[in-house]
């Protein structure tokens, strides 16, 4: 008789081989997405093997892409309406909403139950939205199944998440409310000084940090680069931002800068525009219609599930920027609104504020980053683009992520045009380095817990290894001691590894002779210089590889492959063919960031 047992969590998995001591079948086998290594020894102890699914190849993606926009668009049918495009899951950013990764995950046990190739299965760690889909198909395959887990603290814990999500509402419209009050305060007179109801403006929308600003006092735009100034020679220009960096040292800042004119965006709300946000969202219930389906499995339950933990994804900082747009609009003329394009909850807002108040207005979307195939965000669905608030025109960074944008997108022709790399000047300079040995590793993270997996790797693969040295370098959103409060990593234990310190990412690159990464944009610097990577692959059906379409002087790891025999093979690379291959890479950089040349910087003033 065929059984699966459903482990709810890692605590529960020597409970379980204690009460049932495993029988000797030879058709024993594991599925999960993360597991401790003491877990993998239990496992492997009472011989139950990984199940490793193929990945899928790019008709295969491509499928996913186009199921995932159609379900995006069923539930976007039965809510058409300002608050279901703040949520983060009608947003498919691939941080912010795990619904894409646990549909996947789903899609994944369904078709190891339908090959039928086990006697026991056991599933461990299984996302918590998908328990109630998966114990219906199991009954409709005639599979027995138990659940190894404590049903109450299960319970406890979606409570806890929703409890959590709701004192983030109250405690985030806290923060701006403190914050808006002492914007006016500061700047309630000098703004009313700076701006001219006579001129038209060119707005760009942006976010402003401390080193946003000079020791000088002057203001560098931390997204758009020299394009401000650039502009400021054409038209008037007006900043509208959003500050990420220390507010009142911010505030400061701004108060003193004459040009150019900057607006943070909590300035032009009122404490009644925060209060009626709150009463909003707390208020707002999304329909999701008793029947979705994705490859042809109904899934209502799993968004239900999500739209639950998450309290329904709506950050009211993002949902508040329609307000402060509105007002924006309202109180000068706007004949261009530039901002990033991703596609966040806070770009549709202030879009639908600009169409629904200022219609005349142009707005411009700037792709400032990469594309990588996992962009859900950014590869938009047929429906999607009929009816979702999107910029008149996308500008890219360069000639590939366009190409990218038109493949697995859905835009019409004329809708996406090649700009220029403005946050990538550096790329444009330097020359290809000599060829080092890969003794020396980058490890070069991004500013997402989702990284994890690939630090755990890593460290378990050459720890004590003394033929490498590893130097591990964070995010700055992200750093090191996260993840040792989190998951207890003690690298000084380690003496071939360390932590890059205060270093430039330059001077880490000039150190290392490889570099190990998942989806961190340090990956172009590094093959821009003639570096070699590695990319390390998760399993994801959508790739997290920002160069997932460059295939030179790059290699590709999964968590069941030897690190070391990868890196041997690196170096065993005849140099013939490395040169070959590391121009090739360095082509690539170049037609992804296209140069800061005034002809591309004149795009910006054309829609």
């Amino acid at each position: 008789m065929k059984l699966v047992i459903i482990i709810a969590g890692e605590e529960y998995l020597k409970r379980y081989f204690h009460k049932f001591p495993d029988n000797k079948s030879d058709k024993k086998k594991v599925f999960y997405k993360n597991c401790s290594l003491e877990s993998l020894k239990i496992l492997q102890e009472n011989g139950f093997k990984k199940i490793l699914l193929p990945t899928p190849d790019e008709n295969g993606q491509k499928k996913f892409i186009e199921e995932y926009n159609e379900l995006i668009a069923t539930v976007t049918r039965d809510n058409p309406n300002r608050l279901w495009w703040a949520t983060d899951i009608a947003s498919k950013n691939r941080f912010t909403s795990q619904l894409p990764f646990i549909l996947q995950e789903f899609i994944e046990i369904k078709e190891i139950l339908q090959q039928n190739d086990f006697d026991r299965l056991i599933i461990i760690n299984l996302s918590e939205s998908l328990l109630e889909v998966l114990k219906k198909t199991l009954h409709d395959l005639n599979i027995c199944f138990i659940v190894s887990g404590n049903s109450p603290r299960r319970w406890l814990r979606i409570k806890c998440s929703i409890i959590k999500k709701n004192g983030a509402l109250f405690y985030n419209a806290f923060k701006i409310l403190r914050n808006l009050f002492y914007a006016q305060k500061k700047l309630h007179k000098i703004w009313r000084a700076r701006i001219s109801r006579d001129k038209q403006y060119y707005v760009i929308k942006t976010f402003v940090y401390n080193h946003s600003f000079t020791p000088e006092g002057e203001y560098k735009d931390v997204f758009f680069g020299c394009l401000p100034e650039f502009l400021k020679e054409k038209t008037d220009v007006l900043i509208f931002a959003y500050i990420l960096g220390d507010y009142r040292f911010c505030i400061e800042k701004i108060a003193r800068i004459n040009d150019p004119i900057i607006f943070p965006f909590e300035l032009l709300l009122s404490w009644r525009d925060v209060v009626k946000a709150v009463i909003q969202i707390w208020g707002y219930h999304i329909r999701v219609a008793e029947n979705i389906s994705f490859f042809s499995s109904n899934v209502a339950s799993i968004i239900h599930h999500e739209l639950e933990k998450n309290f329904k994804g709506i950050q009211i900082y993002q949902f508040l920027h329609y307000e402060s747009t509105k007002k924006l609009v309202e109180l000068v003329r706007v004949k261009f609104f530039l901002m990033t394009y991703e596609n966040n909850p806070w770009e549709r807002m202030c879009t639908i504020a600009i169409k629904e108040n200022n219609p005349s207005a142009k707005i411009i979307g700037y792709q400032h980053t990469v594309v990588p195939q996992a962009a859900l965000n950014v590869l938009i669905g047929l429906k999607e683009r009929e009816t979702a608030p999107l910029p008149d025109r996308i500008l890219t960074v360069g000639e590939i992520p366009k190409k990218i944008l038109e493949k697995y997108g859905n835009y019409k022709t004329g809708d996406v045009e090649t700009a220029c790399a403005l946050r990538f000047e550096s790329l444009s300079e330097g020359s290809l380095c000599f060829r080092q040995n890969s003794r020396r590793i980058l490890v070069a993270l991004e500013g997402v817990p989702g990284v994890q997996p690939m630090v755990d790797y890593v460290i378990r693969q050459l720890a004590n290894d003394h033929r490498y040295e590893v130097m591990i370098r964070t995010h700055p959103v992200l750093p090191w001691n996260y993840f040792e409060k989190k998951f207890g990593y003690e690298i000084s234990r380690i003496p071939n590894f360390k932590i890059s310190h205060g270093s430039t990412l330059t001077d880490d690159l000039n150190w290392a002779g490889l570099v190990i990464y998942w989806g961190s944009t340090v990956v172009l610097e590094a093959l821009k210089m003639g570096k070699p990577a590695i990319h390390f692959n998760i399993g994801s059906v959508l790739s997290f590889d920002p160069l997932f379409e460059c295939h030179f002087l790059k290699w590709i790891i999964t968590p069941e492959d030897s690190l070391s025999k990868v890196l041997e093979s690196v170096d065993q690379l005849p140099d013939d063919q490395w040169s070959i291959q590391q121009l090739a890479a360095q082509n690539y950089i170049d037609r992804y960031f296209y140069p800061i040349l005034k002809e591309n910087l004149r795009k910006f003033l054309v829609v």
